[in-house]
């Protein structure tokens, strides 16, 4: 920037007098100071206009204040701010980052144009927001959600915080997915946020994102599929098994909420347990590292006594409660293809094929579960000896027989308790064959899903 100031002095003789016949001595004097306050975009001129006027008329059509361009010397014929008085000052706006400017005082009317000395300034270097955005691998990825994790710093605080700014992160199924997408806004510096209702088997693609005055900004892109399939109360996935046109779950149920996240109530209590006529499931012997057993009521989702509520899904998403039928079909596919213990493809001796290797009692009968039980579960399915819960709240059976409901009510008048009959399924430690039987709805049994 320049650092002296110029004094133009211009002395005007003009072929005029006052009524005494004196000469018109007209004598502006413009003077440009130093500027202040640059910044990228905005400066301030300072300057000083004087006129000293003997026997002269005021002049016509008078302009007074700066002219300023990239280009030396500049004039009335670039860029001109009017500032009346004799400190002037004013400040530009708009200017461009990192340029050289120059600027005079000026003063035009009838008598011609003057101009103060010229000085000139550089703007500022344009002072860049640096944002770091990075997406990380995506974590917690089951059927319908996953979690997404990253960081989004600002790197030069005192230039970047701007208003309006969001950030977070964006998804889509389509690459490069921008604001225009799926937008999950998240504060701070280390982000992560649950995604819910995802579609399974289907791939994602997600960046960390920030938008502002500036612009919009994007991490990396990091891609996701979401699983095809089940997963367990431990999060992992469970295992199934295709059995001609079904595939089964070979591990059972463990959900404490239905499909839409309505809790599915834990009752402990006997008395209440007996009295029910809705959703509930406990451990068995109510101890919390045994499996899960569940009454009827649950797996057809009656969550509540108004008859006229519709009921839940039990089952998650593209999953269901095998019925009666679909347990035939089991049955049947098991033994045509050769699953009975002693290999015939008739009668009924599947039992040692669908009992796991572990946790029954012994059996000496031939082909019965509890016999060599490192000869069961040919076919993958993997029933432990779960016992049930009995409709007065009692628990019974664990080690000796498994129960299985179907979602199938029993049109045959059987002597269910409460005349509330259900088709179960069950296999015993005693039995060679997969067993078929009416019971009471308010029984406590394990559950399997058929894929739908």
């Amino acid at each position: 920037m320049k650092k002296l100031t110029y004094l133009l002095l211009a002395l005007i003789i003009v072929a005029c007098s006052d009524d005494e016949g004196n000469p018109c001595l007209y004598n502006p004097t413009l003077t440009t100071s130093a500027v202040t306050n640059i910044t990228e975009t905005s400066a301030t001129l300072n300057g000083v206009i004087s006129i000293v006027s003997e026997n002269c008329d005021n002049p016509t059509n008078t302009e007074q204040g700066f002219v300023y361009s990239t280009e030396v010397q500049p004039t009335i014929e670039d860029t001109q701010v009017n500032i009346n008085g004799t400190e002037v000052t004013t400040t530009l706006e708009n200017l461009e980052p990192n340029t050289t400017y120059y600027t005079r005082t000026f003063l035009t009317n009838a008598l011609g144009e003057f101009y103060g000395n010229e000085i000139s300034f550089t703007t500022s270097e344009e002072q860049l927001c640096v944002y770091n955005l990075n997406t990380q691998d995506v974590t917690e990825i089951i059927t319908t959600s996953a979690v997404l994790i990253g960081t989004i710093i600002t790197e030069d605080i005192e230039n970047c915080e701007l208003p309006n700014t969001e950030q977070g992160f964006v998804y889509s199924t389509e690459v490069q997915p921008t604001i225009e997408d799926t937008q999950v806004n998240i504060n701070g510096t280390e982000v992560t946020t649950t995604l819910e209702n995802l579609e399974p088997n289907t791939t994602y693609y997600v960046r960390t994102f920030l938008t502002n005055a500036l612009g919009e900004f994007y991490g990396n892109e990091v891609s996701f599929m979401t699983i095809d399939g089940l997963i367990n109360c431990d999060d992992n996935l469970v295992p199934t098994v295709v059995y001609g046109t079904q595939e089964w779950s070979v591990e059972n149920a463990c959900n404490i909420t239905y499909r839409d996240g309505t809790p599915i109530p834990q009752v402990t209590d006997d008395d209440e347990w007996v009295s029910l006529t809705t959703g509930a499931w406990s451990y068995y012997n109510n101890d919390p590292t045994k499996h899960r057993l569940y009454n009827w009521y649950a797996v057809v989702g009656i969550h509540d006594a108004d008859p006229n509520t519709p009921n839940k899904e039990f089952a998650p998403e593209g999953w269901h409660v095998p019925s009666d039928d679909e347990w035939t079909s089991l049955k049947e596919h098991l033994i045509a293809n050769g699953y009975n213990y002693d290999g015939t493809t008739t009668e009924n001796k599947i039992a040692k094929s669908m009992a796991s290797t572990t946790g029954w009692n012994s059996a000496t009968g031939t082909g019965a579960v509890g016999n060599d039980q490192s000869l069961n579960n040919s076919s993958g399915f993997n029933a432990f000896p779960e016992g049930f819960r009995f409709y007065n709240g009692m628990f019974y059976a664990e080690g000796d027989d498994t129960f299985f409901w179907s979602s199938t009510e029993s049109d045959t008048g059987g002597n269910c308790v409460f005349d509330e009959c259900v088709w179960v399924l069950y296999l015993a430690n005693n039995s060679d064959g997969l067993s078929r039987f009416e019971d009471g709805k308010r029984e406590g049994i394990s559950v399997r899903f058929v894929r739908d």
